[in-house]
């Protein structure tokens, strides 16, 4: 069956929407994440490469920061990154 926008609840079976909502959830990600631990979750690394990464500038037009507290864009520090 071919599963789009249009498609109606009760034309789909119950596999097919637990799979609909599996893949809406993993292509879901935040816009912005803060402090070191969600660069490291942007990148799946430690805490301690985020620091690296962080530290070398690759990433400084995602980031803005205000004394302690950190703000990431995620994809533009993926886009950065890269």
């Amino acid at each position: 069956m071919d599963i789009n926008l249009n498609t109606k609840l009760s034309d789909m079976t119950l596999g097919e929407l637990l799979e609909a909502i599996s893949v809406a959830r993993r292509d879901r990600r935040p816009a912005t994440v803060t402090g070191l631990e969600g660069i490291a979750s942007i990148f799946g690394v430690s805490i301690s490469t985020a620091k690296r990464i962080k530290a070398s500038g690759i990433i400084d037009k995602a980031i803005s920061q205000h004394g302690r507290v950190i703000v990431a864009d995620v994809d533009k520090a993926l886009e950065l990154y890269r």
